[in-house]
């Protein structure tokens, strides 16, 4: 398993989502520590942005039936509670008849999905304004790599031909998540800008739906301006074909371990509220 290295910036001294200073500020991963997020920011996050971002999103990304859990016990990502994790994980095998059980499996021996809807590009990026927002994501593709122990050799194992993966995603969680990311490094990159000219911060404090105005798919970056062991960010100028400027964040997570797919997230545009719900 490769070492996480993590890479401590300059504390902000106010919370990155709401400004709050004053009080009692704590650490923030760019990347959710419990994905092996490399880049940390002290003193950065109040404790109520803290508590919406970790119920709200963390959490049910990471925790067991989230689109990423079995993912995490198989990879050995950090845990704060390592020794309340899971020591299995559960798997569907398929018998030669058709019909299905389940079974734990040890998870150093077992496999895991993982599942990453391939989007169409931003809307913003891609459209004349103005332009009427919608609700909810577009999905071109998907994008699965296995991880772990050969699937062959689990079902022989286990007396079955094949075994049955599911991965479920919610795509309020995943685009928020993305979202919390892609601000994280933008701000981590060029220091805090002001909170209302950032669609990406709205989207990921909940007071945006319209996906796919701000958050799409995009080609791979040949050299990232972060390269990490886990996960590659990078942020680039961009001009819309309305002749305006905006800052994108592009994302690729597990990037070792994954198919070259890439996010791009639009984390501040002047002009974004031009975009009518």
């Amino acid at each position: 398993m490769d070492i996480v290295k993590t890479v401590t910036l300059d504390p902000l001294g106010q919370c990155m989502y709401c400004g709050v200073s004053g009080v009692v500020l704590t650490a923030e991963h760019v990347v959710p520590r419990g994905m092996n997020g490399e880049l940390l920011l002290p003193a950065s996050t109040c404790d109520i942005c803290k508590e919406i971002i970790g119920k709200e999103i963390e959490t049910p990304f990471l925790k067991r039936g989230g689109s990423l859990a079995d993912f995490r016990l198989v990879m050995g990502l950090r845990s704060y509670k390592p020794k309340r994790q899971p020591g299995d994980v559960k798997m569907t095998f398929v018998k030669a008849d058709g019909s299905t059980f389940l079974k734990k499996v040890d998870k150093r021996q077992a496999a895991a999905l993982m599942s990453w809807p391939e989007f169409v590009r931003a809307r913003y990026l891609m459209a004349e304004l103005p332009f009427q927002a919608r609700d909810g994501m577009e999905v071109c593709a998907i994008q699965d790599a296995l991880v772990g122990g050969s699937i062959a050799k689990l079902a022989k194992a286990n007396g079955a031909v094949s075994v049955h993966f599911r991965v479920e995603i919610d795509p309020n969680v995943l685009n928020r998540l993305l979202c919390k990311i892609a601000y994280g490094c933008h701000v981590a990159e060029r220091g805090l800008f002001p909170r209302e000219e950032s669609p990406a911060l709205a989207v990921l404090m909940g007071r945006r739906r319209d996906y796919t105005s701000w958050v799409g798919s995009c080609e791979v970056d040949e050299v990232p301006s972060r390269p990490g062991g886990w996960h590659q960010l990078s942020i680039h100028d961009v001009t819309t074909p309305m002749g305006t400027t905006c800052t994108v964040v592009h994302i690729r997570l597990f990037q070792k371990h994954r198919p070259l797919t890439q996010y791009e997230v639009v984390t501040h545009a002047k002009g974004w509220r031009n975009v009518a719900l």
